[in-house]
């Protein structure tokens, strides 16, 4: 069973539209991985509610 991408993701990788990488702060991307699965999973959650509303023309 592979692990969500939201536990160790690829910054780099994130798609212009619709990416919930694209609404981490650098600053919390900087001290990801001293995060608990659970608190990256929470955050991934935020992000995604807000990758979600955006609107593009």
């Amino acid at each position: 069973m592979s692990e969500p991408d939201y536990v160790h993701p690829q910054w780099g990788e994130a798609r212009q539209v619709h990416d919930w990488r694209n609404h981490i702060p650098e600053e919390i991307r900087d001290i990801w991985g001293t995060f608990s699965v659970g608190q990256r999973a929470a955050l991934h959650a935020w992000a995604e509610d807000l990758a979600d509303m955006e609107e593009w023309d």
